[in-house]
C-alpha cells in the first residue's frame, strides 16, 4: 500500500472499491482501526453501490467481500 501518511495513527478512514475497469462502482468506507489487529479473523464486508455512477442500481446488489 502507498500512502502519504507516516503512520497508521494519522489515518482516519479507509475505502475499498469494486472496479469496473477504471471506474469504481461499489465501495466500502470504514475506520482504519478495524485493520490494525495483528491476529485478524475473517469477516464479510458489505459494499455500497455508488448512485452517482449508476452501474449498480441497489445497495443489496453491491456485493460483499
Amino acid at each position: 500500500m502507498k500512502s502519504v501518511y507516516q503512520s497508521i495513527e494519522e489515518m482516519d478512514k479507509v475505502f475499498i472499491y469494486i472496479m469496473d475497469g477504471s471506474i469504481p462502482i461499489c465501495y466500502w468506507k470504514g475506520d482504519i482501526k478495524e485493520f490494525v489487529n495483528p491476529n485478524p479473523t475473517f469477516r464479510w464486508i458489505t459494499m455500497k453501490n455508488d448512485p452517482a455512477v449508476g452501474k449498480v442500481a441497489n445497495d443489496y446488489e453491491a456485493g460483499m467481500i
